[in-house]
């Protein structure tokens, strides 16, 4: 019997080895949390959950099989170089003669001053650097043989160049390493067994090499970094809201990184972007997303190569690679096809891939993969045993963004969309006079089109919502709120064919009579959003043909009001099937509609809610498989505070 709490699914004969190898080695490093995915020649045989995504003194949240972790380093060969690979074939670039810097080196000599401070400064060791760097390849970056080590050091460049962190780029980063850094080995041939010096083994790891992708890719394309591996590395995959920027914003499936304290104690870490890292290693994804990379890279290329990408080519019988940052080691490793392991274990087109929510010894990672590939081929998993075929590996995030003000909203929402969301939900409110948004967004899976505009005046909506429904759009959201002395709307629209009516800007009374009739043909509300623009109420409604069995809506009530209709319907056996807010005269109030159709699982819903209290309740929530169906703010006596409602 298991003794650590795990999910997911697994060919019953090798989850039992895998379970049991995993179990003691969370014990033994006192590991927080652990995802695991195995293939055999393209089917996934084994994906895996252990123990916790969240461990914070005794609050602690499971690990899911669609928990995403940082993977550091293993992203050199999984993301970084395998883009980097597909984009120099796709222009002909040849990264084995293809030189860096010089006159006439791919970088145009934009660099050759900084390397020439370099050499200055590191006379008379560096009399032969200037040969050296011009024989620095592309492919040399790739195989970690171009002769510098380690990483740039990003505040030592922001001060050279005048500029804050969030400001520096990475040529400024190169241009500092550059200048500041020794050139160890002649590029290409063997490097040291020492530091110069020291005793101490010579590492030719070189995260700075990795880095300068950064520049490359948009040299080589026209895009920015992120923008090709998401355009044109992961999405033709369908990985491009799998794999994610490290963030300080996690969505549902983003795990915590954790450490160490002074007492050995477990401390989750705060979630962190990974800007200029990103080419080195800055990304999420779960073990089974590094596990489809695995599959689809070796179904594309031959092993030589895959080697060529950055890979570890270990005892030239299997790829493999590490990765540790912020509170995630990884370790992935590739059997090619024909593989004869030591034992005489045939474990071809066998893929492993591993990650835990905490920096721990990679060495220990690669021994486990290497006893759980060895588990496989005495399992016998039948050839029709298919995890990703039964559709148990599908996964759905939830980017839940509150109190966004109006104008960094925009960057938000481009951001979600480029990440592969699709917005579900928006509310607009007014915090001290400034408007904010609450957003809720879920991973764009099966892809359907969409469209949503905020900021919009009466004369704009109506406009945007004639030619969406024109174009064969059904308007799946839209809110009212108020901007200074005018009414706005923001509104979402999904390609469909559903039946919808909707007006907006009503007065009270002339909304009361269009629900009357409406409700009397059939149609049952969807939204009512009220607005308060100088102590007068607009009233902005959707209406559908969906089957919502009886209902009760309401549209004027106080907190405790709604507290009593929230009880009096939940006892009747109706539940919330949209909740809004707004303020009238100085007061909060609450629009809501509780309807008996369609039954939930489970139910619950919170008002008054400091922003901390939501996250806490939200974390938790999305932590039992429930999904937020709305949020919703309002300010009360000078503060702001949420009102949400979660339904599985």
């Amino acid at each position: 019997m298991n003794t650590i709490p795990s999910t997911g699914e697994a060919w019953p004969a090798l989850e039992q080895k895998v379970d049991s190898l995993v179990e003691a080695l969370i014990a033994k490093n006192n590991l927080p949390g652990m995802t695991i995915a195995v293939t055999k020649e393209e089917k996934l045989i084994l994906l895996k959950a252990y123990s916790y995504a969240l461990v914070d003194g005794t609050r602690k949240l499971p690990m899911k099989p669609c928990h995403r972790s940082l993977f550091g380093s293993a992203c050199k060969p999984l993301v970084t170089g395998a883009a980097a690979f597909q984009l120099m074939k796709s222009k002909n670039i040849d990264p084995k003669s293809t030189r860096l810097y010089g006159p006439k080196g791919f970088f145009g000599g934009i660099f050759d001053a900084d390397i020439d401070i370099g050499i200055k400064a590191h006379a008379p060791e560096s009399a032969k650097w200037k040969e050296w760097y011009e024989k620095i390849t592309i492919q040399h970056l790739l195989d970690h043989k171009a002769g510098f080590i380690g990483s740039g050091n990003v505040k030592g460049a922001a001060q050279m160049f005048g500029v804050s962190e969030d400001q520096l780029t990475y040529e400024q980063v190169h241009r500092h390493f550059l200048r500041t850094t020794q050139l160890y080995y002649e590029p290409g041939t063997a490097h040291p067994k020492y530091m110069p010096g020291t005793q101490e083994e010579f590492d030719p790891y070189s995260n700075q090499g990795f880095g300068l992708w950064t520049i490359l890719i948009p040299k080589m394309s026209g895009k920015s970094y992120l923008d090709y591996v998401r355009e044109d590395y992961l999405k033709p995959m369908k990985l491009l809201n799998a794999v994610q920027p490290g963030r300080v914003n996690p969505d549902s499936c983003d795990a915590w990184g954790h450490k160490y304290d002074a007492d050995k104690k477990l401390e989750a870490l705060p979630f962190m972007d990974y800007k200029l890292g990103l080419a080195a290693g800055g990304f999420r994804a779960s073990a089974e997303t590094l596990a489809r990379l695995m599959v689809e890279l070796d179904k594309k290329y031959t092993t030589e190569e895959l080697d060529s990408m950055g890979w570890f080519n270990e005892s030239k019988r299997k790829l493999g690679h590490t990765g540790g940052l912020g509170g995630g080691t990884a370790y992935v490793t590739m059997f090619p096809k024909g593989n004869i392991s030591s034992p005489n274990v045939d474990l071809s087109e066998v893929h492993v891939a591993i990650l835990t929510n905490i920096g721990t010894k990679g060495k220990d990672l690669v021994s486990l993969a290497e006893k759980i590939a060895l588990a496989v081929p005495p399992a016998n998993v039948p050839a029709t045993f298919d995890i990703w075929k039964n559709g148990k590996s599908d996964c759905s995030c939830e980017y839940v963004r509150r109190g966004v003000p109006a104008n960094q909203y925009q960057q938000v929402f481009n951001e979600a969309f480029e990440s592969g969301y699709r917005l579900e939900w928006i509310d607009g409110y007014t915090d001290d006079g400034k408007v904010h948004f609450n957003v809720i967004f879920r991973t764009n899976d099966p892809a359907i089109a969409w469209a949503s505009h905020h900021n919009m005046t009466g004369t704009t909506y109506q406009q945007n919502f004639d030619k969406y429904r024109d174009q064969g759009f059904w308007l799946e959201h839209v809110d009212s709120y108020a901007v200074g002395n005018e009414v706005r709307y923001a509104a979402i629209w999904t390609k469909s064919n559903n039946a919808y009516t909707a007006y907006h800007g009503k007065t009270q009374a002339d909304h009361q009579e269009a629900f009357d009739s409406l409700t009397s043909q059939g149609w049952k509300p969807k939204v009512i959003s009220v607005a308060s623009v100088q102590g007068k109420l607009f009233y902005t409604a959707l209406y559908t043909k969906e089957a919502i069995g009886n209902f009760e809506a309401r549209s004027f009530l106080t907190p405790s009001e709604y507290q009593t209709k929230f009880d009096q319907n939940t006892a009747n056996g109706r539940y919330l099937h949209y909740l809004n807010s707004y303020v009238h005269e100085g007061k909060p109030r609450f629009t809501a509609i509780w309807a008996s159709l369609p039954k939930v699982s489970g139910f619950k819903a919170n008002h008054g809610l400091t922003g901390d209290k939501f996250q806490t309740i939200w974390e938790d929530a999305l932590s039992a498989d429930f999904r937020t169906q709305a949020i919703t703010g309002y300010e009360d006596a000078g503060n702001v505070r949420f009102a949400a409602y979660w339904t599985k």
